[in-house]
């Protein structure tokens, strides 16, 4: 609610206070929320380490935006040595649990043969798939 400005006026260092909250106790939700806050420097400095680690953890619990936002840090090399291999895990994750963005990452991935052998129908299949919702 701070972080977009939802009912109360927007505060970048409140949202991370609650969002670190959250994220201390195990919640995904709040762990994948405190890793974006750090890796656009909303509230705290920016951070891509940082903003990996909270990733991570919502990530491991099967959070699939966690997933897709930890598979883009790898794809990218933010906060960590660039891997095609390991982003293209953390997108099909997120991507077989039905999340649109990460169909779509992942058959970027397939079209273009980063982390994967280049495959055509693959790529269509997720492509299709993230299409289907809207994306």
């Amino acid at each position: 609610m701070y972080e977009d400005g939802k009912g109360v006026t927007q505060d970048y260092q409140t949202a991370v206070k609650w969002y670190t909250l959250a994220a201390e106790q195990g919640n995904s939700d709040g762990q994948n929320g405190l890793g974006l806050m750090y890796e656009n420097g909303k509230g705290v400095t920016q951070d891509y380490q940082t903003a990996v680690k909270w990733y991570t953890l919502a990530a491991e619990q099967g959070y699939s935006v966690g997933q897709y936002n930890i598979g883009r840090m790898y794809e990218d090399g933010k906060g960590v040595t660039q891997d095609y291999q390991t982003a293209v895990k953390w997108y099909t994750l997120a991507a077989e649990q039905g999340y649109s963005v990460g169909q779509y990452n992942i058959g970027r991935m397939y079209e273009d043969g980063k982390g994967v052998t280049q495959d055509y129908q693959t790529a269509v299949k997720w492509y299709t798939l993230a299409a289907e919702q809207g994306n």
